[in-house]
């Protein structure tokens, strides 16, 4: 969008197209990879440096910028103060600030949303206090890397009364708006998410000397359950979905039994009782196998989201500013996690999609059109300034 200088009082009208694709293109850079992919891991130093660029480039519009305990970057107009809305007759941006929120994805210690639910009170820092990266690395060694304290992050709480609604765009991230030629999007709720780590527990032997009838396979009990987990959800309900994203065998030699076998299971729904039916299924069959195969299984849940449903009077908001921008807007549900489902939790939040190419997503190929792109942030504008007339 154009500048936002301090003292400035003229309204910004729309969207810099160029400029806006041309910071993304700049953004991309910082962790950009042969492939096309980027590699902003959260808490590393590319990650860091996204941040900065951040943080810089808003100081360039002449926006006051600032980095809570939970490495989330704002912006809001100097001398400014909340709650943070935008308010509708008012110079643009005077109670509009920006965030940038650390870790949504999770993926360094298998808890996402960390800048989100530190700034709502909501983070679990003894869960996380023994967490260690996939390299073996403590949390609190990454995050003092960081130049954070873990037993600190909650002090990101003090904000969270000055926040008035939230809204946030995001790609798709799924194949249904390309598919069905919808270009705009407006979020109904987000799904809930519960994952669990699941460990079989075997008897370790030697393969070539065990006959098969007197193995104690775990590897074999976990691929049997793999196998049948989208039968088994989809029989609970046809739009459930569910992951096994990781399979380990141990101790991994080419000739010998699986003592144990780990994997992860993801289940996702917008309705909490579906999400409860479909794990109970599953449990219920893994534990009938483990049965059969001479097993024990040992669970442990490493998340349980709650879905998120969007605010009615935000959504109705959102859908009328995609109508006046000429497109006819789709009312969909979000597969994925985000920030805004924490924030839905505390102020009245609203989402907005535009399609991601090919419908991928979580690989180098993730793309969006630019159209789409400044399509996207063209309703968010006006998408502020609608919401703000309606919430108070």
């Amino acid at each position: 969008m154009p500048s936002l200088r301090s003292g400035a009082r003229s309204a910004v009208s729309d969207i810099n197209g160029e400029r806006l694709l041309a910071d993304l293109r700049t953004l991309a850079a910082i962790g950009g990879l042969p492939d096309g992919g980027v590699d902003r891991l959260a808490w590393s130093e590319h990650d860091l440096a996204g941040r900065r660029w951040f943080a810089e480039r808003i100081a360039e519009a002449g926006i006051e910028t600032r980095v809570d305990a939970a490495l989330n970057v704002f912006g809001h107009l100097p001398g400014t103060v909340g709650p943070w809305v935008l308010e509708s007759g008012d110079p643009f941006a005077e109670r509009l600030e920006i965030v940038g929120f650390a870790d949504e994805e999770g993926v360094r210690f298998e808890s996402g949303l960390i800048g989100s639910l530190a700034l709502v009170g909501e983070l679990d820092i003894e869960r996380l206090r023994d967490g260690l990266d996939w390299q073996g690395v403590p949390i609190r060694q990454v995050l003092a890397g960081a130049g954070r304290d873990l037993d600190r992050m909650l002090e990101a709480q003090q904000h969270r009364d000055s926040i008035k609604a939230f809204l946030e765009l995001h790609i798709e991230q799924g194949p249904r708006m390309e598919a069905n030629g919808i270009e705009l999007a407006v979020v109904t709720g987000i799904v809930g998410v519960h994952r669990q780590r699941i460990e079989i527990q075997g008897t370790q032997n030697h393969a070539g000397t065990t006959p098969f009838r007197l193995r104690h396979d775990a590897g074999r009990a976990a691929a049997r359950a793999a196998s049948e987990l989208r039968d088994l959800i989809q029989g609970v309900d046809a739009e459930a979905v569910a992951n096994i994203g990781s399979m380990g065998f141990h101790p991994g030699g080419v000739n010998v039994i699986p003592g144990r076998a780990q994997f992860t299971l993801e289940v996702r729904h917008p309705d909490e009782r579906v999400i409860g039916k479909a794990v109970s299924a599953f449990a219920t069959r893994l534990q009938r196998i483990c049965e059969e195969e001479g097993c024990r299984v040992v669970v442990e849940l490493l998340s349980s989201v709650p879905p998120a449903p969007m605010n009615e009077t935000v959504v109705v908001a959102l859908e009328q500013v995609c109508t006046e921008l000429g497109r006819r807007p789709a009312r969909l549900s979000s597969g994925a996690g985000h920030d805004a489902a924490v924030l839905s939790r505390h102020v009245p939040t609203g989402m907005l999609f535009v399609p991601s190419v090919g419908g991928l997503s979580h690989s180098p190929r993730e793309t969006t059109s630019d159209e789409h792109l400044v399509l996207g942030a063209r309703a968010l504008l006006r998408g502020v300034r609608a919401v703000t007339a309606r919430i108070k």
